[in-house]
């Protein structure tokens, strides 16, 4: 095995435990979509932060406990 493929490997292993299935980051919009502290420039109003990238991260959780 090259360096390279050793590389594209352990990435592909580090991007599986870090970014949430599309199914997840769905479910996770969907709900933050209905939420009364969504703001039009798409942050949370409770944590700030942007929620787009936010939903998309497995290890993340809402400040509200919605998800």
């Amino acid at each position: 095995m090259s360096f390279m493929q050793a590389l594209r490997e352990k990435l592909t292993e580090v991007k599986e435990d870090i970014i949430a299935d599309k199914s997840i980051s769905d479910t996770r919009i969907a709900i933050c979509n209905s939420c009364e502290f969504l703001l039009i420039t798409r942050n949370c109003a409770k944590c700030g932060c942007f929620v787009d990238a936010k939903t998309k991260v497995l290890k993340t959780k809402c400040p509200l406990r919605k998800w």
